[in-house]
This record gives C-alpha cells, sequence and structure tokens, in this order.
C-alpha cells in the first residue's frame, strides 16, 4: 500500500459513506468505524436535537478521545466522518469526499423519512459544496479528493476511491482534485435552492 496514514471518508448524509466505507475497508484491509458512533458509544453527546432529530456531539470530549486514540495506535483506519476538525491534520494522508447531485440526493434523502426542513439542510450543504469547504479550511488541498456518487454504483465507487487512495500518479489524482465538482452551474440545482 502507497498510503502511510489514516483516511477520511466524509459527504453528506446520502452520498453513500456508510455502504461505500465498509465495502473499502474490506479492500483496504484497514478497520472501518464511524466517528458518530464512537461518540455515541463513548457517551460524547450533550443532547438530542428534537428539531434536526439528531444528537448534539461533544466536540471537545471526541476531538481529545480520537486523537489521543490514533497517536497511540500502530494501525491505521478508515474513518467515516462528519465534522472536518475533530481529527487533527497530521494523523490523516488522504480525504475522500463523497459528492452527489442535489436532485438525486432529495430522492434518497425523501426515502429516509425525514422532517423536509433537515433533507433541505443537506440539499442546500451539497448543493454549495459545504463539506469540501470545511475540508479545505481545516487540510491540505493536496490530501482531498472528491468522487460523484450521483450515477457511480456502489462497486465502482469503491474501486475510485480505492485507487485514489492508493495512487501517486498525480494526473490521475488531479482529476479528482478537491473543488471540482460544482452543482450551482446545474440550472435545475438552482431553482430547487430557490424552493426551499
Amino acid at each position: 500500500m502507497l498510503f502511510l496514514c489514516n483516511i477520511l471518508l466524509t459527504g453528506v448524509p446520502g452520498t453513500g459513506k456508510t455502504t461505500i466505507g465498509k465495502r473499502l475497508s474490506k479492500r483496504l484491509k484497514l478497520p472501518f468505524f464511524k466517528l458518530g458512533d464512537i461518540a455515541l458509544k463513548k457517551r460524547f453527546v450533550k443532547y438530542f436535537d428534537e428539531y434536526h432529530q439528531s444528537w448534539i456531539i461533544d466536540i471537545d470530549a471526541l476531538k481529545e478521545y480520537i486523537n489521543s486514540f490514533l497517536s497511540r495506535s500502530t494501525k491505521c483506519f478508515l474513518i467515516e466522518c462528519f465534522y472536518c476538525d475533530i481529527i487533527e491534520p497530521h494523523h490523516v494522508s488522504k480525504i475522500i469526499v463523497l459528492r452527489t447531485h442535489p436532485l438525486i440526493l432529495l430522492e434518497r434523502l425523501k426515502k429516509r423519512n425525514w422532517p423536509e426542513h433537515k433533507i433541505n439542510e443537506n440539499i442546500l450543504a451539497e448543493a454549495l459544496g459545504s463539506i469540501t469547504y470545511d475540508m479545505l479550511s481545516f487540510f491540505q488541498k493536496e490530501k482531498i479528493f472528491e468522487i460523484d456518487t450521483s450515477q457511480c454504483r456502489i462497486d465502482e465507487c469503491v474501486t475510485l476511491a480505492y485507487k485514489i487512495i492508493t495512487s501517486n500518479e498525480k494526473k490521475f489524482l488531479d482529476s479528482y482534485n478537491a473543488g471540482r465538482i460544482d452543482w450551482l452551474s446545474d440550472e435545475r440545482v438552482l431553482f430547487l435552492i430557490e424552493k426551499i
């Protein structure tokens, strides 16, 4: 393997993080865990937000725990995360941001029976590229890559993520650099945002 450290897998809900993460971890032969599950298991939560239908994480407690754990570990991990500033940059070799066209994401999230406002928040975050933007504010751009999962079968996404993680070929990696996906250039997305 050409990677030396932990891999982060991120994106808004519905982009395929967990499904892709589980299969990718087998292919990479790396343990896979979700930061949200660690927060719940270790009780690094403040309260349940009824409006957003989600737990409010104690960021400081989770950050201290996970960075201490990674500092002591001799293993590498594939880590599903949502917040960019939990794991210190020196613990991370590459970040894969999963992106999905907002119109496709809307259909996926409707199947979760979430409140409309929660769906809208996530659609807006994806349309604006909020996760990528947040990652770029905390990590070096050279570590961050985007995969469009809109029309990609799971096995194709896993293969592509595997290639990005294990490759050192600049030309190949450049074609997946963070910031290349722009949903706002699609008039249908602009119309969708106006309705939100």
